[in-house]
């Protein structure tokens, strides 16, 4: 009754990394890092769709990418060589939807990243200096639920809600956050598409609560913050 399909492909990610501090090491003089490489990594997938009744679901993994990264450290002594080592983190998502009425249709997923493999970054001047920035964060869960509707065989229009526990564990302020996000869509008679949509976000409150963190102590009030998008394309 459906259609069964496999992906798979391959990917170049970019890794850069920037850093201006004055550390206690230096006398506080200043110190600016600059680095930068690429990576690479591969995603697969399996998918299942029914037409008939616009249900589509696919499960898809995206690899893990470790980056080797090198630049210039800019200091008391002058510029030297730096490098470094990082790795991003895989990922698997889960997407499901269907209708659920005429002109209804229901759509989610879920998605796993494995952000705790990103301990820490250590950077190495040349030998002389080892800068560390501690991460140790968890892992992140991100769920997205919504609803679209075709008012129209010219407008049709989605809603949606997305919750991200965040990754901190006391040493960043990368915590909870909630996406309401909207958007329309209008069809002209010359093969034009306009798109509008918009979002508000809500970024929990956080506190850095790790004693042996750099900024222990530092807080966070809670906040919100917008977007609003618009496009048009023409097909023929």
């Amino acid at each position: 009754r459906g259609r069964l399909a496999l992906l798979a492909g391959g990917f170049i990610g970019r890794f850069g990394y920037g850093l201006s501090a004055r550390p206690v090491l230096l006398g506080g003089n200043l110190l600016d890092l600059s680095l930068d490489g690429s990576g690479y990594g591969w995603r697969a997938g399996i998918g299942y769709e029914i037409p008939d009744i616009a249900f589509r679901a696919q499960l898809l993994y995206r690899s893990g990418v470790g980056h080797d990264v090198s630049g210039s450290a800019v200091g008391p002594w002058g510029v030297l060589p730096a490098t470094a080592s990082g790795e991003l983190p895989q990922s698997l998502e889960m997407k499901l939807q269907s209708g659920i009425a005429p002109g209804w249709l229901a759509f989610g997923s879920v998605k796993w990243t494995d952000w705790s493999v990103n301990e820490r970054f250590i950077v190495d001047v040349s030998g002389l200096l080892t800068a560390e920035n501690q991460y140790l964060w968890r892992d992140s869960w991100t769920v997205t639920a919504g609803i679209g509707h075709v008012f129209t065989p010219g407008i049709s229009g989605a809603v949606s809600l997305q919750w991200d526990r965040g990754v901190s564990t006391g040493y960043d302020f990368r915590t909870e956050k909630w996406l309401l996000a909207g958007g329309v869509s209008l069809a002209d008679s010359h093969g034009g598409e306009l798109r509008l949509g918009g979002g508000v976000s809500y970024l929990t409150s956080a506190e850095i609560d790790r004693p042996d963190a750099a900024n222990f102590g530092a807080a966070v009030d809670a906040g919100w913050a917008g977007v609003v998008t618009a496009s048009y394309s023409v097909r023929w």
